[in-house]
């Protein structure tokens, strides 16, 4: 054999050695896809993936943070909401006399006189929860939602900025600010029955994927829980949310694409993980339930962000009965209200020329037809990326809480202000360190707590 026939066997040698190698390796990988895809690997593996799938997710949030962190910060002693300002009373056409007032910046919750001023704090996490947290935590913690009783006791559930998930606990103080009990992982927004004082809370948890939840879905996700309470703290039973959907007609929610908030240059992006981030909850009350026929009394009214949908979860067969998409998106705070209509407060769903703002608005169940909505003014439009909420008060006015934008206002039902309460501080969008996250309104005669006090 010649020099050059070796030299062209061995070229064809090398040659077919790659080609081989390149279709092993070409084999492997669409293996390895498929098995990823379908959830084939075995279990080490998925759980090293899933820690690394919820380490990536989190220090997404992280570098997010750190950027409002650096207009975050301030002095202990500059309280926004102690400095905030009442820019409109109209007496005659307002309603009430105090509201209770969360705010990002502040580790305590507010009762605000009309005027603004304050009558009475709580703190949002007290000394002997505090003191077994570090430095740095302690600086971080703030009040995400309150809700008062006659007597002063409150409710509150709280957060560290900057921690994920979005919760650290929910809270029972007296009237004095002693803390009667705590329940850890509750987030968002609590509802107390009207009838018995049973407590409606949400928690989360993160949960290893399911072999039916597999397609289409993160190797890890964040799910909510439904908790029911008693009025001293003592969990009665635990709904999960996800359970709730599987086996109903509504489980096809479960695997769409998780809504982002990219249409907002201001907002932070949603995760794929955080397939829930469930923010309301409310029971239908046997004295409205006729207004809903469709509904059960006692059945919970739940607002998932994640999804922009609105769903109900029946208690006692722990599943999802009702369900609907509108024309709101990433919302909050979905309430029944007794003329058998609904409001939310619309994060991010109404577009008005080249941008993108918020609105208030009250829809009817039957079909989402909007029957009124307050979007803000031409000078100034609401926009609030997060958090946010709507109450309808007795009288018809509305009070509205854009939280970015750190202002709560009172509006008729013609869209006129009659109160307008604004804190100090840079707007910067989502997550300002003037943001309010939540606000509700009481009357005296709601709070007698207050006569023995004064």
């Amino acid at each position: 054999m010649s020099l050059f026939s070796r030299v062209n066997e061995d070229a064809f040698d090398r040659l077919s050695r790659r080609v081989a190698l390149a279709g092993v390796v070409l084999l492997v990988f669409a293996a390895g896809a498929l098995a990823l895809h379908f959830r084939m690997l075995p279990t080490f593996v998925l759980e090293a993936l899933q820690v690394a799938d919820d380490w990536q997710g989190i220090k997404d949030e992280e570098t997010q943070q750190q950027k409002l962190d650096k207009i975050d910060r301030k002095p202990k002693n500059m309280h926004p909401v102690s400095r905030a300002k009442v820019e409109v009373w109209d007496k005659a056409l307002s309603y009430g006399d105090y509201t209770l007032i969360t705010a990002r910046n502040e580790d305590k919750a507010f009762l605000v006189n009309m005027e603004g001023k304050i009558v009475r704090s709580w703190p949002a996490y007290p000394k002997e929860l505090l003191m077994k947290e570090n430095d740095e935590a302690q600086q971080r913690i703030f009040g995400r939602y309150a809700s008062l009783y006659p007597n002063g006791d409150i409710l509150i559930t709280n957060k560290i900025r900057g921690e994920t998930p979005y919760s650290r606990s929910m809270v029972k103080l007296d009237k004095d600010g002693k803390l009667l009990w705590h329940v850890e992982q509750i987030h968002h927004v609590v509802y107390i029955d009207k009838e018995n004082g049973t407590i409606y809370a949400l928690e989360h948890e993160f949960l290893k994927a399911r072999s039916n939840l597999a397609l289409g879905m993160p190797q890890q996700i964040l799910t909510d829980y439904v908790m029911i309470l008693s009025p001293e703290g003592t969990p009665l039973d635990k709904i999960s949310i996800l359970d709730a959907f599987l086996g109903t007609p509504f489980e096809i929610y479960l695997y769409s694409k998780v809504d982002d908030e990219n249409k907002n240059a201001q907002a932070t992006q949603r995760v794929a993980w955080d397939r829930f981030h469930t923010n309301s909850i409310m029971k239908l009350e046997p004295e409205v339930a006729d207004k809903f026929p469709m509904f059960k009394p006692g059945q919970l009214l739940l607002s998932i962000r994640s999804m922009s949908l609105l769903a109900v979860l029946d208690p006692a067969t722990k599943k999802i009965t009702w369900a609907m998409k509108g024309p709101w998106y990433v919302q909050h705070d979905a309430v029944f209200l007794p003329n058998g209509n609904m409001t939310v407060f619309d994060n991010m769903g109404q577009v008005l020329g080249e941008k993108i703002t918020s609105r208030a608005m009250e829809f009817s169940v039957q079909d989402s037809a909007i029957h009124w909505s307050y979007s803000g003014t031409a000078k100034h439009p609401l926009l609030s990326v997060t958090f946010g909420n709507v109450q309808r008060l007795p009288n018809g006015n509305s009070l509205i809480n854009e939280t970015n934008n750190g202002r709560v206002i009172e509006v008729t039902k013609e869209g006129r202000i009659v109160w307008n309460f604004i804190l100090p501080g840079d707007r910067i969008g989502d997550l300002s360190p003037c943001s309010i996250n939540s606000a509700i309104r009481y009357r005296k005669d709601e709070l007698p707590f207050l006569k023995t006090d004064m």
